[in-house]
């Protein structure tokens, strides 16, 4: 696993699943990144916190930035996509057999994670033109 895709997963351990999320379309595909540009996005990922809950009135899910990157358009778009992973998980069928099955809470947060952490990480490699080679 390349270091871009350790910290993308790294951060993606950071969301906090809601009952209301929503999905939103990936964002559009930018142009193939050079070396030092994954570095410093690598390095802005390694600092951002930020979890996903739901607006009580509206119950329109929010990204809730603990720590930014110190990139307001970066945390807009890593918040974005966190909504829609997080959104993606509230359909995934593999999550409610868990559910239905009587599964343990840490069993079915397990799982909920990594299938987190798989679509944050296609969505950012989609998203930055950055393949992971595992």
């Amino acid at each position: 696993m390349s270091f871009l895709a350790a910290a993308l997963l790294a951060s993606a351990t950071q969301v906090t699943l809601t009952d209301q999320a929503i999905a939103t379309p990936p964002p559009p595909v930018a142009d193939p990144m050079t070396a030092d540009e994954i570095v410093v996005t690598a390095q802005r990922l390694k600092k951002f916190r930020a979890v996903i809950r739901t607006e009580r009135k509206t119950k329109s899910p929010l990204c809730d930035i603990k720590r930014s990157s110190g990139d307001a358009t970066f945390d807009t778009r890593i918040c974005t996509t966190m909504i829609a992973c997080v959104g993606e998980l509230k359909q995934s069928a593999s999550i409610r057999a868990l559910e239905k099955s009587g599964a343990k809470k840490r069993v079915i947060a397990r799982a909920a994670q990594t299938e987190v952490q798989h679509c944050m990480s296609r969505s950012f490699e989609h998203e930055f033109g950055v393949a992971d080679p595992s």
